[in-house]
């Protein structure tokens, strides 16, 4: 089972490019996600497009859902998405969707994606702004039941220990085995601190996406997951955009302006992924 968390840069249909360039920029990301062939994606940054919103609203008929409904379009086959809620807590209109894509042919969505609370107030304790998702899901072979966290840290300046350590506490909820993963805006090393009982399963490469004379930046993006539980991590890496394309080129490094492109087109960040086993 492979699980890709992505934070795909200002994912709806930005102003400034127009119909055909979106377009292309979908095709793009549909065919990266294609040739990792994940059974399960988790997507951050689906801005909503909108100057209304509240905590964990759904909004179906946002730019970003519509733009990862494109994304679907082009992926094909028997993919699935769903969406979680509005994740800002104090600035809902600045909030962002998540999308789970998922191939129902190997793994079933229980219920539907949401936003975590910790209180039946719905306020979520120890996040500034934004707080985490999660879809629970069974694998179809052996009926495992497990889930996957995702969250998009708010920036650097706003994370710090207390925020990583509440999600922590997400093992204390009955998620079944628990898969956390996505953009956290700090360290993998410093993250991993704060998760007393999680394994990382990938981190620590530079996966922010900036115009560096190597294309890469802050290891900000991850994937972690509860050890002691029925989960066991067998591979991982990077799904590096720029990497593909210099391939693609056969040059010996991409140059400032061919980076840009890539970001334009693609995203300013990598995807990571992991493929999990389970265990008695």
């Amino acid at each position: 089972m492979r699980i890709l968390s992505w934070n795909i840069k200002q994912f709806n249909f930005a102003l400034n490019k127009s119909h055909e360039e979106q377009h292309f920029r979908i095709r793009q990301i549909a065919a990266f996600i294609a040739d990792c062939r994940p059974d399960i994606v988790a997507i951050m940054e689906i801005r909503p497009g909108t100057s209304k919103g509240s905590v964990n609203e759904q909004m179906e008929h946002s730019q970003g859902a519509l733009a990862t409904e494109q994304l679907m379009s082009y992926i094909g086959g028997n993919m699935r998405v769903a969406f979680s809620g509005i994740n800002a807590i104090k600035q809902p209109t600045a909030g962002e969707l998540y999308a789970f894509i998922y191939n129902p042919a190997t793994v079933e969505l229980i219920g539907s994606p949401t936003v975590v609370y910790h209180d039946a107030n719905a306020k979520v304790s120890g996040f500034k702004n934004r707080a985490p998702a999660f879809g629970t899901f069974a694998t179809r072979a052996g009926g495992n039941v497990f889930s996957v966290a995702v969250f998009h840290a708010p920036k650097p300046s706003d994370m710090n220990v207390t925020q990583i350590q509440e999600l922590g506490k997400l093992g204390a909820f009955d998620f079944g085995d628990l898969i956390l993963c996505g953009d956290f805006n700090m360290s993998t090393e410093n993250v991993g601190k704060a998760l007393p009982g999680f394994s990382t399963a990938i981190g620590g490469e530079g996966t922010s996406l900036r115009v560096n004379p190597d294309g890469h930046d802050n290891a900000y993006d991850a994937i972690f997951y509860l050890a002691g539980k029925h989960l066991q991590c067998t591979n991982a890496g990077v799904l590096n955009p720029l990497e593909i394309v210099d391939e693609a080129t056969s040059s010996d490094g991409l140059v400032k302006q061919e980076i840009s492109a890539v970001k334009r087109y693609t995203s300013d960040h990598a995807g990571v992924y992991a493929d999990f086993t389970f265990v008695p």
